[in-house]
């Protein structure tokens, strides 16, 4: 297995692999555990899907996955949706697109650091007829072992949470994406609320994210920290009420503030910004 890992891909070749029970299986049908804090059967709570065979203990998790054998987190998320990454069931792709990081270096130009970030927060707030703000400086650190993907252990600290009690409409959603599109920025900042102005969090933050009426949404526009974001795809919107919660216990632990259990659609939103620390901002 080792030696066919460091081969180039073909495309044509279906390798098989030994699996924990130390019978050969396609590595497709096979997944490594990146999940060790769940329970050995992949018989996963709620789904219907049979259950998947580990790969044997002696394969690596790096070798595993350069011949084909999937993550057992990536399989968690796919199990709750219809298609991993292509906007169905409880996981879609979501993201601001192309040149992402260039368009925010840009924004960021126009928007400075201090008081007007949380100026235009609040204005997105008022925007869209929420009767209340509150903003929160969480100064706790989280656990880091239950999360969507090793890299997100660094978003895990202190962070700013703003909350109000508006929920996110179909349009807010298409706004906060829109910024990475083929449209002008001068243009963008004419899109209504969650347009240009709320992008500024990027002074401070790498990984926003918030949960608001029946989704939890992170961006990644560096595409470093969650599991699958491309450049085309940067970020994760999960539906809830789902599994995904129970299943990653430490990475959404630090929303249960303000109300929010994620056992029932969020009746506001709840904006979450991890303060970038210094190992973030020296990558």
């Amino acid at each position: 297995v080792q030696h066919r890992a460091e081969q180039p891909p073909t495309g044509t070749t279906r390798i098989h692999v030994p699996n924990a029970k130390g019978y050969m299986s396609p590595a497709p049908d096979l997944v490594f555990d990146d999940a060790k804090w769940l329970p050995g059967d992949l018989q996963e709570r709620s789904s219907a899907a049979p259950s998947l065979l580990l790969c044997h203990p002696l394969i690596s998790n790096s070798v595993a996955e350069r011949v084909g054998v999937c993550s057992r987190r990536r399989n968690l998320l796919a199990r709750s949706s219809d298609l991993l990454f292509d906007m169905g069931g409880e996981v879609e792709a979501f993201g601001q697109h192309e040149s992402i990081t260039s368009r925010i270096r840009h924004i960021l130009e126009l928007y400075p650091d201090g008081v007007t970030i949380l100026s235009e927060l609040i204005q997105n707030a008022d925007d869209a007829g929420a009767t209340a703000v509150s903003i929160l400086l969480d100064k706790r650190s989280h656990r880091m072992k239950s999360l969507l993907s090793p890299g997100m252990a660094d978003w895990q600290g202190p962070a700013l949470c703003v909350h109000n009690d508006a929920v996110f409409t179909a349009q807010d959603f298409k706004n906060l994406a829109s910024i990475g599109q083929g449209s002008k920025l001068d243009k963008l900042g004419k899109t209504g609320r969650f347009g240009l102005g709320f992008n500024a969090v990027y002074h401070f933050t790498d990984v926003p994210s918030f949960v608001s009426g029946g989704s939890v949404v992170f961006f990644d526009p560096h595409t470093q920290y969650l599991p699958g974001t491309t450049s085309s795809h940067p970020g994760l919107k999960l539906r809830i009420p789902s599994d995904i919660p129970h299943q990653f216990p430490d990475q959404f632990s630090p929303y249960h503030l303000f109300g929010c259990t994620l056992e029932e659609a969020y009746a506001g939103t709840l904006f979450r910004f991890p303060l970038r620390t210094k190992k973030a901002a020296d990558l």
